[in-house]
């Protein structure tokens, strides 16, 4: 499946982010879209949090609908 970078980009308040994940610019799996088909998601709430990613399809088969990758589970801990 090769690597993947997950990122969590926090906003001000601290409960709320942007998810995201990528594979390494040479990995043949072109992932990670999620169910909007976007490249990024906004978490508002929801500790732990379940998003399911999508293989991102080629212009040509974007109408045979989603491929499923996996689910990533995200659990957040302050520790302030």
């Amino acid at each position: 499946m090769g690597e993947h970078k997950v990122q969590l980009k926090f906003f001000l308040t601290g409960d709320s982010y942007r998810l995201s994940v990528s594979a390494e610019p040479g990995d043949p799996a072109r992932c990670c879209v999620f169910a909007d088909g976007m490249e990024e998601a906004f978490v508002s709430t929801g500790n732990p949090h379940k998003e399911v990613l999508y293989y991102r399809l080629p212009a040509e088969l974007a109408d045979k609908g989603h491929v499923e990758f996996g689910t990533i589970y995200i659990a957040l801990e302050d520790l302030r």
